[in-house]
């Protein structure tokens, strides 16, 4: 009969930071291939480098200063417009300030001075 090792709290100390680094690669590259393939958004054109993390929009806004909006032009020209699904009701921005418009006039009897006033309890 074969004898089991018996484990050292060295051996655990040694093994602890391994077992972390394992699993935080499979993590990275489980993303990244859930990013590139399987997600929703996968199917839009446009660099993988941008599709994978932020590190692209960082690069150009903090490093080149605040170039990112010129490089999404770019994007646009080389892989075309952006398609979105349909937003909901009320969240498009072409509906957003009609929405707006409707609120500010449904509650425009309200006067200024009793806004700093707490709700009222009736």
């Amino acid at each position: 009969m074969s004898q089991l090792l018996p484990l050292s709290s060295t051996t655990l100390s040694g093994l602890l930071p391994v077992t972390l680094a394992v699993l935080a690669f499979t993590y990275t590259v489980y993303g990244a291939i859930w990013r590139l393939r399987f997600s929703p958004i996968a199917k839009f054109p446009g660099p993988w480098l941008a599709a994978l993390t932020f590190w692209n929009e960082f690069y150009y806004d903090v490093f080149l200063g605040g170039k990112y909006t010129f490089k999404i032009a770019e994007y646009h020209e080389r892989y075309g417009e952006r398609c979105l699904p349909p937003a909901p009701l009320g969240q498009s921005p072409y509906t957003g300030n009609k929405l707006n418009q409707r609120l500010r006039s449904d509650h425009s009897h309200q006067s200024l001075r009793n806004s700093h006033q707490g709700p009222r309890v009736r």
